[in-house]
This record gives structure tokens, C-alpha cells and sequence, in this order.
């Protein structure tokens, strides 16, 4: 199995770009410690069939230590690639950090995906200090603790203003 240290986001390219684009930024800032394994840039795929994607996109997982997920207004609703990564991800047993655009801190029920509801994913608002915490926390917390008792979790004294 490879070294998994890489951070898979995982969202509406058609509408959220910007927020992935605010993310890339903050990563290219030094006082943000993450790293993105770009799952968009598929500059290496000769041809663009939704099985050469999603083979590409699974490779990309194998060493992938956390996968962020950007709740968005039409998140819920994709299931040609966002659902199908949130399953891999759930099935390669990847912590997901639900990131919730509108800045929510805890599940949006009206928002989130019916898959990562009540699975065992941490739920942020997006705002840096959320993202880092859960970036530095929750990969280990969920494989030391959170798979025992399964369901969602949030951070609620530190975010919830």
C-alpha cells in the first residue's frame, strides 16, 4: 500500500470552483500545512472516458490521507463522480472532513449528502482555522476512535460562532 499523505477534495466543479480555488491559495500560503493531490488535473489522460476518469481518480485515493468534501448548494445532488468518490472514500476507509460552504458547523441536513449523513465524517464550517483544525485532527482521531462509534461529529466549541 502506498504512504498515504495527500489531501483529496472532492466537489462540484461546475459551481464550487472558486471555494477550491480559495483552498489552493491558502495551500500555497506557508502558514497553512496541508497538501492537495489535485483530483481535477487530469492532464495525464489520453482519453477523457468516464472509465479512464474514475480509474485515474482511484489511483489518485491510494495515497490519500484525508479527503475534503465541499458542501455546496448542488452537492447532494451529483452522483456521476462526487457520489461515486464519496464511496470510495467511505469504502477505502479515508476520513472526510464535509466542509459546509454556506459555513455551517456541524451536518446541514438540508444540504449534505444522504451518504456522508450519518456516517462518521467531522462537519466544518469553511473557514480556515475549521479546515486546519480537522486537517491536523481528524485523520488520526478517526482511525484511533471514530470508526468504533460510528456517526457524524462536529467541533463545536471552537467553531460554532
Amino acid at each position: 500500500m502506498a504512504y498515504r499523505n495527500k489531501v483529496y477534495t472532492i466537489f462540484d466543479a461546475d459551481t464550487d470552483m472558486k471555494w477550491y480555488a480559495l483552498l489552493k491559495a491558502w495551500d500555497e500560503n506557508e502558514k497553512f500545512e496541508f497538501e492537495f493531490n489535485n483530483a481535477h488535473d487530469l492532464n495525464n489522460i489520453r482519453v477523457y472516458t468516464e472509465d479512464n476518469i474514475k480509474r485515474n481518480l482511484r489511483n489518485r485515493m491510494n495515497n490519500t490521507k484525508v479527503a475534503l468534501l465541499l458542501v455546496g448548494e448542488k452537492t447532494k445532488n451529483l452522483n456521476k463522480f462526487v457520489r461515486w468518490e464519496m464511496e470510495i472514500a467511505l469504502d477505502k476507509s479515508i476520513p472526510i472532513i464535509a466542509i459546509n460552504l454556506n459555513k455551517t458547523n456541524g451536518v446541514d441536513e438540508e444540504l449534505c449528502p444522504p451518504i456522508v449523513r450519518d456516517a462518521t465524517v467531522v462537519h466544518v464550517p469553511f473557514k480556515q482555522d475549521a479546515i486546519v483544525h480537522a486537517l491536523k485532527n481528524w485523520p488520526d482521531y478517526y482511525h484511533e476512535t471514530a470508526k468504533k462509534k460510528t456517526g457524524s461529529r462536529y467541533y463545536y466549541k471552537q467553531f460554532n460562532q
